[in-house]
Order: structure tokens, then sequence, then C-alpha cells
């Protein structure tokens, strides 16, 4: 392999690693809960080993091996249902630690909206609720074809459909 070419499959995987997906919310959660330098070192640590198998060429022989491929997907296959198996039966559990949710209690005698300068203020998971639906408002539209789209449309899918 040349240096253009390493080079250009290397600006490819950077660009592949710095895409956010299910590895940036595990990190975000992760640092969340304080422990984000080991979840990203091994992160950093997988993508280093796939990147040195791929530049070996040892990625191509494993997909050009069905025996192979099959092998690792089902392995792949039975590690995620260990994993959703442990989290099902041990699922976390959320506790909220005084003063992490919400503003404090109000003094005595003090209203809780007393110390907002409007009442909406003390609810803000009003407007979070509020906003995805103010992005994609549903009008009924008479110049679409069936009733069936038009439910489809604003039910948000054909779960919910009439």
């Amino acid at each position: 392999m040349d240096a253009t070419t390493l080079a250009s499959f290397l600006a490819v995987d950077l660009l592949l690693v710095f895409t956010p997906g299910a590895d940036w919310a595990y990190a975000i959660a992760a640092g969340l809960r304080g422990r984000s330098v080991p979840a990203v070192a091994g992160l950093v640590a997988g993508y280093a080993g796939y990147t040195l198998l791929a530049v070996a060429g040892l990625v191509v022989i494993v997909a050009n091996s069905a025996t192979v491929l099959t092998t690792l997907t089902v392995a792949g296959a039975c590690y995620l249902v260990w994993l959703g198996w442990g989290v099902m039966r041990r699922p976390a559990s959320v506790t909220a630690s005084e003063g992490a949710v919400g503003s404090p209690p109000p003094a005595p005698g003090e209203t809780p909206t007393a110390r907002s300068p409007r009442p909406g203020a003390a609810r803000p998971a009003t407007s979070r609720r509020w906003l995805p639906s103010a992005a994609y408002p549903c009008t009924r539209q008479p110049s679409l074809d069936t009733e069936a789209w038009q439910s489809f449309r604003c039910s948000g899918g054909p779960e919910t459909a009439a």
C-alpha cells in the first residue's frame, strides 16, 4: 500500500472515529458517572486495534471466510445478549440526591413561584416536552391524498395510525 492510499484510509478512519454514535453515548454516560478515562481509553484501544487489523489486511481475510465471519458474528450476538441479560437482571436505579433535581425547596412562607421571574420558569420540563412538538407541527393538509397518510404523518408512525 502506497503512502497516499494509507493517508487517505487513515483520514477516512479518523472521520469515522469522530462521528457521533453509540460510542459517544457510552463515553458521555461513563463521564456522568465519573469514569470517563477508562471508557475513552477502551474505545481508543478498540479503534486502534481495528485500524491495525484493517491495515494489515486481516479484515479482508475474515470478510472472505464465511466460517470465520459467521463465528465472529454469532460470538458478537451472544455477547450482546449477555450484556442485555445483565441489564435486565440488574436494572439501573436512579436516585436523586438532594439539590440535584430542580431547585431547593421554598423557604417557609414562600410560594414555589415567588423566586421565579415568570410562572413557567419553575417547570423547565414543560419546555422540553413542548420543543419536539413545535419543531414538527402537525396540521391536517387537504392536499395530501388519503386520510391514512394524514393519520400516519400526524400520529408519528404506523403503530399509532388509525
